[in-house]
C-alpha cells in the first residue's frame, strides 16, 4: 500500500479554505486506498487531515518527539505512533512517504519541504513532491524562488519537478501519474529493510 506523507500546520489559519482542502485531502487520501504519513499532531490542519483519512478507513502514521507530543497532543485512533528523540529522526521517517503533499504551513511545515526537495536534487530519492496552494498560500514562496533565479542565487533546477496544483484531487493525481511514470505501481510494497535505514543514516 501506498504512503502519503503531508506536511502542513498544527493550526487552523484564518482562512476557512485551508481547514476545508484539509479535510479533503484526507478523506481521499482514504478512498483511494493509501496511508497517511504525518507529524502526528491532534490540532490544526495536521488533525482535520488525519482524522478525514481514519474516517475514509486509511492507515495512518504519526511522527513525533516527546515534546511535540506533549505540546501536540496525536490524533486518537491512529494505527502507529513513532516516538523519536529528535526533529531530525523526525523528519527522516516522515520522508520514508511514497510521495509528498505540502499544505499551508509555518516554519516547520517550510523547513520539510525544503529538506525533501534537496534531497530529491541531490539524487536521494526520485519520489513526487506536490505543493497544495490552498487560497494561494504558497504565491509568496513561489515569487521568492523566482526573485532568487533571477538574482542568479538559486538554479533552474529542482521546483521545476514539484507541481503546483490548487485541489486535493490535483495533488494525488500529480502523484499518481509521477508514480505510473516512474513505473511504481499503486500497490507497491512498503519500503525495505535496507532502504529504511539509509533514510535514517543507518548502516545496512
Amino acid at each position: 500500500m501506498k504512503e502519503i506523507t503531508v506536511y502542513m500546520s498544527h493550526r487552523n489559519g484564518l482562512d476557512p479554505a485551508f481547514c476545508r482542502e484539509a479535510e479533503v485531502l484526507g478523506r481521499m487520501i482514504g478512498e483511494r486506498g493509501y496511508s497517511l504519513r504525518y507529524g502526528a499532531g491532534g490540532d490544526g490542519l495536521m488533525g482535520t487531515v488525519a482524522r478525514a483519512a481514519l474516517t475514509a478507513g486509511a492507515r495512518v502514521v504519526g511522527v513525533t518527539t516527546p515534546t511535540l507530543r506533549e505540546r501536540e497532543p496525536p490524533v486518537e485512533g491512529i494505527h502507529h505512533l513513532h516516538v523519536v528523540n529528535t526533529l531530525d529522526e523526525r523528519e527522516a521517517l516522515l520522508r520514508l512517504g511514497d510521495g509528498f503533499i505540502v499544505l499551508p504551513g509555518s516554519h516547520g511545515t517550510l523547513g520539510e519541504f525544503v529538506r525533501t526537495l534537496m534531497e530529491r536534487k541531490l539524487g536521494v530519492h526520485t519520489k513526487p513532491i506536490v505543493l497544495l496552494n490552498v487560497a494561494r498560500f504558497w504565491d509568496p514562496f513561489l515569487a521568492f524562488c523566482h526573485s532568487a533565479r533571477l538574482h542568479g542565487i538559486m538554479g533552474s533546477e529542482g521546483l521545476e519537478a514539484v507541481p503546483v496544483v490548487d485541489s486535493p484531487d490535483e495533488a494525488l493525481t500529480a502523484i499518481e501519474r509521477a508514480w505510473a511514470a516512474s513505473g511504481q505501481a499503486a500497490s507497491s510494497p512498503d519500503f525495505s529493510a535496507s532502504e529504511r535505514h539509509r533514510a535514517l543514516g543507518i548502516a545496512a
